[in-house]
């Protein structure tokens, strides 16, 4: 243990989260924890929680945003919206 020595900080470390958005927005840069790590992040979240549900395990088709093979489940992964809230509506 003697010899041990922490290994060098790589990562990019935050000042915050509010203050890292606030300084992306000002000077143009990317913020720690973009959309792209964040939009990730929130996809092997909410897989997690439809196995859950699904009570076993699931196999995801990432292009077709589907569950192969549980077509019971697509009503819970494109869930119906009040039609005055539709986005594509919207655009």
């Amino acid at each position: 243990m003697k010899e041990y020595q922490r290994p060098p900080k790589t990562l990019l470390r935050s000042a915050g989260h509010h203050r890292n958005w606030i300084d992306a927005c000002k000077n143009g840069g990317p913020t720690v924890s973009n959309f792209e790590y964040g939009a990730r992040l929130t996809e092997f979240i909410l897989l997690g929680t439809l196995a859950i549900r699904a009570g076993k395990r699931i196999d995801w088709d990432r292009e077709q945003m589907k569950v192969k093979g549980m077509p019971n489940l697509d009503s819970i992964i494109h869930e119906e919206y009040v039609p005055e809230w539709d986005v594509q509506r919207l655009l």
